[in-house]
């Protein structure tokens, strides 16, 4: 019903411009991508429940291998390709993208892998699961406004590296288990996580990423940004679950090792976020 609302919302308030001059819809590069990623999603879901065979192992890795260069080859001959993939020649705004596709990751994983850990391992009622996430948004919404005047006055390094280490830690010790021991410590952590860690990243990154580019390729680079936050989000309850399989089939599936495989899957997660610290050293010291 929301996808309703806001398509007659959009026909009604949205420009009405045309397109430029000359300027014509990327088909092929569009239904390139769209198979690419459907058939990514989809091959790792069978893969995961049929055991990873060997043989349909190999051919679906290989025709998602050559959809992606497919694609890559077409874009690069389009004169208006659906994806600049040139715009990875600036360094800053490639290793932005790089970590804009990590935060997707978080974003979208912890919020669907979370209430999971909370109910499935700790047995918590669907009630206090929403109590323990419910700080993270409200923190988030307050965070927000404040890393938006903190990209405008400080160096995206330095926002970006302390929303990628809240993230990380609180992640990696509720990987530990440092969650276990409390409703105001479960909450805690997941706050910073989702809360603090996170809304420090966004805007210094979009910003950051922006910057990069030449002016006649901002909008470019702005959808760039977005496909790879979204891309991310998609493909993170896959690798999470993925994840999840396997430490579950190391661990057993009683109490105890389904705990320990949700908990050793957050502690990926989260130092898969202090790993992207080394890349955020790449980006500018300046504002």
């Amino acid at each position: 019903p929301l996808a309703f609302v806001s398509f007659f919302l959009s026909l009604k308030i949205l420009p009405n411009d045309t397109v430029p001059s000359g300027r014509t819809f990327d088909k092929s590069g569009f239904i390139l991508v769209s198979l690419a990623m459907l058939g990514a999603m989809i091959g790792l879901s069978y893969l995961q429940q049929s055991h990873w065979p060997i043989i349909a192992t190999i051919v679906i890795c290989s025709l998602l291998v050559a959809l992606f260069w497919g694609f890559c080859y077409q874009q690069k001959r389009q004169a208006h390709p659906l994806l600049e993939i040139s715009l990875f020649k600036f360094p800053t705004f490639t290793v932005a993208a790089i970590i804009a596709f990590i935060y997707g990751m978080g974003l979208w994983g912890s919020a669907f892998f979370l209430p999971l850990y909370l109910q499935n391992a700790l047995h918590m009622s669907a009630w206090d699961t929403g109590m323990v996430m419910l700080p993270s948004g409200l923190l988030l919404c307050l965070i927000l406004p404040v890393a938006g005047r903190m990209a405008d006055n400080l160096a995206p390094k330095l926002v970006v590296s302390i929303g990628l280490l809240a993230f990380g830690c609180a992640l990696t010790l509720l990987g530990l288990g440092l969650g276990q021991i409390g409703f105001i410590s479960l909450a805690a952590l997941i706050a910073l996580s989702r809360g603090l860690g996170l809304g420090m990243m966004i805007p210094s990154l979009d910003a950051t990423a922006t910057r990069a580019l030449p002016s006649e390729a901002l909008a470019e680079g702005v959808a760039i940004m977005n496909f790879l936050r979204q891309l991310g989000g998609a493909f993170s309850p896959i690798i999470l679950i993925l994840v999840l399989d396997w430490r579950t089939r190391v661990n057993g599936a009683v109490t105890g090792g389904l705990i320990a495989s949700y908990q050793e899957t957050l502690f990926a997660i989260g130092v898969l976020f202090l790993l992207c610290i080394f890349a955020s050293r790449l980006l500018p010291n300046k504002v």
